[in-house]
């Protein structure tokens, strides 16, 4: 795959690494989306617990308005959070194995870019804009390193 890239001009591999970075921007972005639904879950639990055990004395009278501050928080009933935790947390294992495979390919992108001299977003985060990363000094060129490193295509391969 190595050979591959490096027949590639400049302008077409900078651009199949500009796609290889939103990927791993995009499954950076769903860990952070999920990681936040996973707080609020637990945030409600935590509320509900704590309501119910304040009026667990009055049980009778405080029952209604238990529901009415449920209501009022939360849109679900305890079996539904915890059904809705587990299920996230499932997905969240997976999003942080895409994150992981998305980030490697991006590593090894910004390796070849610096072994054909060509300007690239740093591993430091520090991006360069992707007008900056589709400007094409030398459209023409194309430089080979004859590196075997393959690129990784996924958790399992």
């Amino acid at each position: 795959l190595q050979k591959s890239l490096s027949h590639l001009s400049n302008s077409t591999f900078r651009k199949a690494a500009l796609v290889k970075q939103a990927s791993a921007q995009d499954k950076r972005h769903a860990v952070i989306h999920t990681t936040w639904k996973l707080e609020l879950i637990e945030r409600q639990r935590s509320f509900m617990q704590s309501l119910w055990k304040e009026q667990e004395e009055e049980l009778k009278s405080a029952e209604t308005e238990m529901e009415f501050f449920r209501q009022l928080v939360c849109d679900r009933g305890l079996p539904a959070l915890q059904d809705d935790q587990q299920y996230l947390e499932a997905i969240f294992a997976e999003e942080l194995d895409d994150l992981d495979v998305a980030n490697e390919q991006y590593r090894q992108f910004t390796t070849h870019a610096r072994k054909r001299v060509v300007p690239f977003a740093n591993s430091s985060d520090t991006e360069l804009s992707p007008d900056e990363l589709v400007a094409d000094h030398d459209s023409s060129d194309s430089h080979s390193d004859g590196g075997s490193d393959d690129l990784v295509y996924g958790a399992n391969e």
